[in-house]
């Protein structure tokens, strides 16, 4: 088990494991904590909004194939929403995005399949006029604003 006092809020927090304390301090096993949630998320963005609930198909190939292109639709949609994010210096939520992408996503993935090139500057332009209008991250409460993943994988890499 690792404990961790906080301060601020004045409580302690804890995290059982079985890494050994030797090789991992505290600050590192609540690191890999935070990361861990960020997959769980991520994974839970695969299952809700890009269609791997179920297949309707019991052939071990189609369903390959299928889960391939739900991974490569969730990849493409976040792509997009970190090239708005840049663009434009706002931080987005990528579960608003996820949640949107009824409306925006699918124009994209038919100027795709037609190769109109035209057509799809057009589409993701407006997509991602779209995505920062709609899908802003709301304001966290100071103790939660470095959860994000940027910010994780930036406490990772100082």
């Amino acid at each position: 088990m690792v404990l961790f006092w906080q301060k601020k809020d004045k409580r302690y927090l804890w995290w059982l494991t079985n890494l050994p304390r030797e090789e991992f301090s505290c600050k590192d096993v609540m690191k890999l904590y935070r990361i861990r949630w960020q997959i769980e998320l991520l994974f839970k963005e695969w299952k809700s909004h890009n269609n791997l609930k179920k297949f309707v198909t019991r052939q071990p190939h189609l369903v390959k194939g299928l889960i391939w292109a739900s991974l490569l639709s969730l990849l493409i949609k976040r792509y997009i929403g970190r090239v708005a994010q840049r663009l434009k210096k706002v931080r987005l939520s990528m579960f608003k995005i996820a949640k949107s992408t009824q409306g925006w996503f699918e124009p994209i993935m038919k100027s795709l399949a037609r190769k109109s090139i035209i057509q799809l500057k057009a589409d993701l332009g407006w997509a991602i006029t779209f995505i920062i209008a709609n899908c802003c991250r709301a304001q966290q409460s100071k103790s939660r604003q470095d959860n994000s993943l940027e910010s994780i994988l930036e406490h990772l890499n100082a």
